[in-house]
C-alpha cells in the first residue's frame, strides 16, 4: 500500500532509508498506471469544454508525416494512405506520453516515495521553456487562436504551475507517495494540456 504515516513515521523512515511501497507486480502500483491511462487519455482527446490546443508533439510528427506524404511519387499518394498516415501521431503521442510517466515514477514504483531532484530540476527547466515559447509564439497566437484562446491557455498554465509548486513543498516536507504521484500527474498533464501548446496556422 501507498505509504500514509504521520510526521514521526517520516522522521523514521529517514532515518531507516527509503520508505517502501508495493512492487509493481502489486496492487500498490495501481495508482501509478491510473495516473499513465489518464494523461495518455488526455494526450489523445480534446477535452473541447476547455478548448485545449493541439500538443506541439502531436503538429510537430503530424507535419513530419505530411512531408513524407507529398514526397511520395503520385500513384502513393492516396486519401487512404494519407489518412492513415496522419493518425499515426494521434496514436504514438498518447504512448509516449503514457510510457515516459510510468518510466519517469520508477523510483515511486519501486518504493522510493521521495520527491527526485531530477523531477524538481525538470520541472524548472520546463517552465522557463515553456515561458519562452508563449512569448516566441506569442503573434501567431494572437493572430490564428484568437485573444480569448490564448488567454484561457495562459490562466491554465499558471493555475497548474501553482498547483505544480504547492505539490513541490508538500512533497518535500512530508514525503508521501501520493505527493510524489500528484506532483508528477500535474507535472505531465500541464505539459500535454498548455504547457506547449500550437500557436500558429493549424490545418
Amino acid at each position: 500500500m501507498f505509504w500514509t504515516g504521520g510526521p514521526g513515521a517520516v522522521a523514521r523512515a529517514a532515518i531507516a532509508g527509503p520508505a517502501r511501497v508495493s512492487r509493481l507486480a502489486l496492487p500498490g502500483a495501481w495508482p501509478v498506471w491510473l495516473a499513465a491511462a489518464t494523461l495518455a487519455l488526455l494526450a489523445l482527446v480534446s477535452v473541447s469544454w476547455l478548448a485545449l490546443p493541439a500538443s506541439l508533439p502531436t503538429m510537430l510528427l503530424t507535419a513530419a508525416a505530411e512531408r513524407y506524404w507529398y514526397g511520395l511519387p503520385d500513384p502513393r499518394r492516396t486519401r487512404v494512405f494519407y489518412s492513415a498516415l496522419v493518425s499515426v501521431p494521434t496514436l504514438l503521442v498518447p504512448l509516449l506520453f503514457g510510457s515516459a510517466f510510468v518510466l519517469w515514477c520508477g523510483p515511486l514504483r519501486h518504493g522510493d516515495v521521495r520527491l527526485p531532484a531530477r523531477s524538481l530540476v525538470v520541472a524548472a527547466l520546463l517552465a522557463a521553456l515553456s515561458a519562452a515559447w508563449y512569448a516566441k509564439g506569442w503573434s501567431y497566437g494572437l493572430k490564428y487562436q484568437g485573444a480569448e484562446l490564448l488567454g484561457r491557455y495562459v490562466v491554465l498554465s499558471v493555475i497548474l504551475l501553482v498547483a505544480l509548486g504547492v505539490l513541490a513543498v508538500l512533497a518535500h516536507r512530508q514525503p508521501t507517495a501520493w505527493s510524489s504521484l500528484g506532483f508528477h500527474a500535474v507535472l505531465f498533464g500541464w505539459v500535454i494540456a498548455v504547457g506547449f501548446p500550437w500557436l500558429g496556422e493549424t490545418c
